[in-house]
């Protein structure tokens, strides 16, 4: 999931609505802005060059980049130069996410929800519930007015985001993303924009470039929820989820998980506070590639790890160290009748 270091910026609210009772816990400014935030992808037709940085452990992922945005939804980024240099990235009006590897030749698309890019009112809801919106100040970015919106966690554990809006379009301009610690982990800003241009049709399509073979990649993790008698029956084992959850989260849903180094299934439950995440992943005793050899990238955060009866268990999110050990604590495997 590295590809998504820095992109899906100019979406990271899109589709919601903000609750009123929400709104007088907020600067009502802030809460204008980030409305405008919410409809300016489906409204605005733009190109711009980014700049992305995001830090993963003790791997930093940069790049320039040329963004695309299309009206209804669509958006293609293309990373030029940095780290992920010749990677393509996209979204289509319906939500199918897809991206090229240079490197691998690999063409993958799938439906799938995004953290940080919340579907319904009721996700807003959630990071109002949460968060607390001020606005901290007012500077030009790609030579266009904007202001600056901080989203703050109210229980002070967890990350904040810091939003710069333009006045007049709602385009996020900048993006800054800040851990448990204050440290900055993720980045996105605009050095240029111009509004009322955009990608040709084709270009938001799954479309490989050039000439050469390419292989493609059916991506339908996190694509469909399931029960956790479903996970049980799949994986052989009793399905397990945490007692504790750290204040604001709640379950955004059950998934299985394919290891991409034994490809042995996996389960994964995704808890959302509105912003930020915290995955608990669980895999047969069988399963070493992930949990030991070759970790999983579930994205930005910290992680935990136990081994408990026959499951190994991760625990990931942006979260103070000591809650992500409390949930991994709250684990509790039921008792193997003897025989």
């Amino acid at each position: 999931m590295k590809w998504l270091a820095g992109v899906a910026i100019a979406c990271l609210l899109a589709g919601l609505l903000i609750g009123l009772a929400r709104q007088r816990e907020s600067d009502p400014e802030a809460v204008r802005l980030l409305n405008a935030a919410i409809e300016a992808p489906s409204r605005q037709d733009y190109t711009a060059k980014a700049t992305t940085f995001a830090s993963y452990g003790n791997d930093i992922l940069h790049s320039e980049a040329m963004v695309y945005n299309g009206k209804g939804g669509h958006s293609r980024i293309e990373y030029r130069l940095g780290s992920m240099s010749g990677v393509i990235a996209g979204r289509t009006g319906k939500g199918i996410d897809w991206r090229f590897d240079p490197l691998k030749r690999h063409m993958i698309a799938g439906i799938r929800p995004t953290v940080g890019d919340p579907k319904s009112s009721s996700d807003l809801e959630l990071v109002l519930d949460n968060y607390r919106a001020t606005v901290e100040g007012r500077t030009e970015i790609a030579g266009r007015p904007c202001t600056e919106v901080l989203l703050r966690p109210k229980s002070g554990a967890g990350g904040s985001r810091s939003l710069w809006i333009d006045n007049e379009t709602g385009v996020i301009l900048r993006s800054e993303e800040r851990n448990a610690e204050n440290e900055l982990v993720a980045a996105t800003r605009y050095s240029s924009i111009q509004y009322g241009q955009t990608a040709t049709p084709d270009m938001f399509l799954p479309i490989p470039p050039g000439s050469e073979p390419v292989q493609w990649h059916a991506e339908d993790n996190f694509a469909n929820e399931v029960t956790p008698e479903a996970i049980e029956k799949a994986l052989g084992i009793p399905h397990v989820q945490p007692k504790y959850l750290p204040a604001g989260f709640k379950l955004e849903g059950h998934y299985i998980y394919r290891c991409p180094g034994c490809d042995t299934k996996t389960a994964v439950s995704r808890y959302v506070n509105g912003l930020n995440s915290l995955s608990v992943v669980q895999a047969p005793e069988d399963c070493e590639q992930h949990m030991v050899k070759k970790p999983l990238d579930f994205g930005l955060g910290k992680v935990v790890f136990a081994k408990k009866g026959p499951s190994y268990f991760w625990v990931m999110g942006e979260l103070p160290q000591q809650e992500l050990e409390k949930v991994s604590q709250s684990l509790e495997v039921p008792a193997v009748a003897k025989q």
